[in-house]
């Protein structure tokens, strides 16, 4: 696999369970080399066949964690350092000045304009000033004795200002279910209008604001949870919804991946922004196999090169979760050999199966151990 033009990529936080998408994306390409550091000894990822390798340091504090990514950087010879998670991001920004070679760092946003975009109550307040499309929003702060009241028409929706993956998120039917909900927390959390319409997202890859790829992909199969992530979703054309994201991404002067969640509303016939994840995500193998490969085109432009834009098809895509759940209804989905290798993550695990195996035995040893703890 080793070349004399192999690129080295050191994924810093590679603890977080987004490492499994991000392989998925990078192991079709024998040219990259890829180095995992985790404060995480035991992540199943460490026995993944296609890290590299694997560098175990418990994380003592901000400074010596940015110190452990300069000696593997010098040691290594890495070419692009490349957090995947929001919060190793923002570490990483706030500190860059400590970075031995700044320079290595894939390309991002500035430290204040990325924390304004990743804060849903401060989006909020750039949303309105720049006047583009977005639900009514409210800002409460119970630590900074806020009064709990609004003049949004009920039901409406409750959302930590950090929350991810939708936790935390609540939905008010009335002033004492949002009163209740409000003084059982100190969290900085926004209250928004409910939408009547229905979820849609766009992934980008942007430079300084521009657009360079993007794919939109709406869901079509969930978990039984609630505001849980799609496990199943369509990739479609939306030229309308792109025009919101555009000056989005343009006001926000981004550079770098982002996931932007909307909410078509069916009253107004808009595109609404919700929220931007500033991050990786979990969808990123399925827009490869749409045709849009986020994770290299993202290395390609953080080394100056010019990247494929050539668009993206509009495919179904389940992933491991959505095919279980398919299985349980049509058995017969698993004949679909094509359908699984090009709609699934299946024959990515199936070539991985280690951190797999791992994962489903110490999700089983939890599911066991509390049924007879019960």
């Amino acid at each position: 696999m080793s070349s004399a033009n192999d690129i080295s990529i050191l994924i810093p936080d590679g603890e977080h369970p987004l490492l499994v998408q991000v392989t998925y994306c990078l192991s079709r390409y024998r040219d990259l080399k890829i180095y995992v550091l985790s404060n995480k000894a035991n992540t199943p990822m460490r026995y993944s066949r296609y890290v590299d390798q694997f560098i175990y340091k418990p994380h003592k504090d901000d400074k010596h964690w940015i110190a452990d990514i300069n000696a593997i950087v010098a040691e290594k010879k890495i070419d692009v350092i490349m957090p995947i998670y929001e919060d190793g991001i923002k570490i990483i920004l706030k500190h860059h000045s400590l970075l031995d070679q700044p320079e290595k760092l894939a390309s991002l946003s500035v430290f204040q304009d990325y924390d304004k975009a990743t804060n849903k109550a401060l989006l909020s307040q750039h949303l309105k000033a720049h006047n583009i499309p977005h639900p009514k929003t409210e800002v409460f702060d119970n630590a900074k004795g806020d009064s709990i009241s609004t003049g949004l028409p009920f039901p409406v929706i409750l959302k930590p200002a950090r929350g991810i993956d939708g936790q935390g998120i609540h939905i008010a039917k009335d002033k004492n279910r949002l009163e209740a909900l409000l003084k059982a927390t100190n969290e900085l959390y926004v209250i928004q209008e409910y939408i009547e319409g229905y979820d849609i997202d766009c992934s980008v890859l942007c430079k300084d604001g521009i657009i360079l790829s993007h794919t939109i992909q709406k869901a079509n199969l969930y978990e039984s949870r609630d505001h849980a992530p799609p496990i199943g979703i369509d990739f479609i054309s939306e030229p309308r919804l792109l025009e919101v994201i555009e000056p989005l991404m343009r006001t926000l002067h981004w550079s770098g991946l982002a996931h932007i969640d909307l909410r078509y509303d069916q009253n107004t016939d808009t595109f609404k922004v919700i929220e931007v994840n500033g991050r990786f995500w979990g969808s990123l193998d399925a827009s490869m196999q749409a045709g849009v490969n986020f994770v290299y085109q993202y290395i390609q432009m953080s080394l100056g090169e010019t990247i494929d834009s050539s668009g993206y098809q509009n495919i179904t895509y389940l992933n491991l979760k959505g095919i279980v759940k398919e299985i349980k209804t049509r058995p017969q989905i698993l004949l679909r050999w094509t359908f699984l290798k090009k709609h699934t993550p299946l024959f990515f695990a199936i070539k991985d199966p280690v951190p797999i195996c791992i994962r489903f035995y110490h999700r089983t040893r939890v599911k066991l151990k509390n049924l007879f703890s019960n």
